[in-house]
């Protein structure tokens, strides 16, 4: 192809060879003809598709298909999961209108937990697709939006005290205040005694339901901190002792 280096093997170093040399690669310029035919990849551009993610990382390469690939050009991206593919001749493999670069927002191949999946248009599979879901990445069949800002109570902490709206509705403390204004202000998840304070005696109130389920006279809504799931075990103790000792204050 006009324009490839005859001396390397990846022009671009995208990770994928220039032309087809199976069985070592058979990835962009397909039969070899020096044209980008409909299917092939160019390998004169790292980002067929202008997607933001380069073709290799695309395919799902973990490697470069060849040793002429520049592993320090920021044309080779590594993919972290290659188990995961996307398209690298369609931008928005997964028709959500949501470019692929854009959904793999650090162009890693690698589905991280505040990102949404560029090959399912319905990340949380919650039946509400990513772009008209306002919490895409955690399921919300129901859309429940407290304030409404447009930001699902699964994932908006209206109080930033680092507990999502829904846990706060759930375990029965104040959405919209992150800190006790005065004795018995239930507003923080982790102070159940609601005195400003996590100490020794929210402790003892926590033990006393752990573990236990919904049905249980055990089992208290008010140290489900976890998953707010009908169920007080590790998961919720995990959360709790990240907290012990502490305190909050109002501004």
């Amino acid at each position: 192809m006009a324009g490839t280096n005859p001396m390397d093997m990846d022009s671009d170093d995208d990770g994928l060879c220039d032309g087809s040399a199976p069985p070592v690669c058979g990835s962009e310029d397909l039969n070899n003809n020096g044209l980008v035919d409909p299917g092939e990849t160019d390998p004169l551009s790292p980002d067929s598709d202008g997607d933001g993610l380069t073709d290799g990382l695309e395919r799902g390469l973990a490697e470069p298909e060849t040793p002429g690939t520049n592993v320090f050009s920021p044309n080779w991206q590594p993919d972290l999961d290659p188990a995961t593919t996307t398209d690298p001749l369609d931008p928005d493999t997964d028709g959500d209108s949501l470019p692929d670069g854009f959904e793999d927002a650090d162009q890693d191949g690698q589905r991280d937990a505040e990102e949404t999946s560029p090959s399912s248009g319905d990340t949380d599979a919650d039946g509400h697709g990513d772009t008209g879901d306002n919490c895409p990445v955690v399921s919300n069949p129901g859309q429940e939006d407290f304030e409404p800002d447009g930001i699902g109570d699964r994932c908006d902490d209206s109080d930033t005290d680092a507990f999502t709206d829904y846990v706060e509705f759930y375990v029965g403390t104040d959405v919209v205040d992150a800190c006790p204004d005065n004795p018995g202000d239930d507003c923080w998840p982790p102070d159940i005694d609601a005195n400003r304070l996590v100490d020794i005696t929210d402790a003892l109130l926590f033990l006393a339901a752990l573990p236990s389920a919904e049905g249980s006279p055990q089992y208290s809504r008010r140290v489900d901190l976890a998953a707010s799931d009908g169920v007080t075990d590790i998961t919720d103790a995990i959360v709790f002792l990240a907290y012990l000792p502490s305190a909050c204050t109002n501004p």
